[in-house]
């Protein structure tokens, strides 16, 4: 289990109820048999502090889906590293970083915000089930992941470490941000410099001089340790490269 996790008794594990915690699943769901499917579809909930975490898959565990909070999952390969962000409403398989293949590399998992977890087990399966849509729903969580980290490999190709940070916390914000009068804000805590530039491929002094540029240019604004706010709007300040389409969202 992850290290830091609070711990689950054995003979009475928090529940949670999957359609009362994702609510947009439950329009998969035919009206008439909404609050059937509230009622039986239910799922345990992990816990994680903040801080390195270790994930063993738990008994008959198909994923994670990130019901709050923030994790970050860095990827060694080689001597080089590359780092993405999960959260709230993301899908993933903590697990299936073993490391095998034909290069060398490891992975670690950090929390960066207390986070909840909802584990997808073969209960869950077996009642969902009775409603076929609903493993339709989850799989197009799993695929906006994957997109997610495809949006981050087109965003590396940009020449100018500018617009990289930007792309990024843009894509960020429409995910897990909340748009205020400010502007719109997201809540990234003990997201460091270093981590920013191994989401978007740069040296950590290059990524606080980028930030600094932005700051000047009216693009964000930091309050405190954690909370970024963006001004505007992507087309105000991006300019993408000749050649290179990169897709916000």
């Amino acid at each position: 289990m992850f290290e830091g996790i609070s711990p689950l008794p054995r003979h009475a594990p928090a529940m949670v109820r999957v359609l009362d915690r994702m609510p947009w699943l439950g329009s998969a769901v035919p009206e008439a048999e909404r609050a059937l499917a509230t009622r039986l579809l239910v799922a345990p909930l992990l816990e994680a502090r903040e801080g390195p975490c270790v994930l063993e898959r738990p008994d008959g565990a198909s994923g994670l889906i990130v019901l709050s909070g923030l994790l970050a999952v860095r990827l060694h390969v080689d001597g080089h590293a590359a780092t993405v962000i999960v959260g709230r409403g993301d899908f993933t398989r903590p697990w299936s970083f073993d490391g095998s293949g034909p290069v060398e590399q490891s992975a670690d998992w950090r929390v960066l915000e207390h986070a909840e977890m909802m584990v997808l087990d073969r209960r869950f399966w077996v009642v969902a089930a009775r409603w076929p849509q609903l493993a339709e729903a989850v799989l197009d969580i799993a695929v906006d992941r994957a997109r997610a980290n495809l949006f981050f490999m087109a965003v590396r190709q940009s020449a100018r470490i500018e617009e990289r940070l930007l792309l990024a916390f843009w894509h960020l914000a429409d995910r897990y941000g909340r748009v205020c009068r400010e502007g719109v804000v997201i809540d990234l805590p003990n997201v460091t410099h270093q981590l920013l530039g191994e989401l978007v491929a740069a040296r950590r002094p290059s990524v606080t001089t980028a930030l600094r540029g932005l700051r000047e240019m009216g693009a964000l604004d930091r309050e405190g340790s954690s909370r970024w706010i963006l001004h505007g709007t992507p087309d105000d300040h991006i300019r993408s490269s000749p050649g290179t389409v990169v897709a916000l969202g």
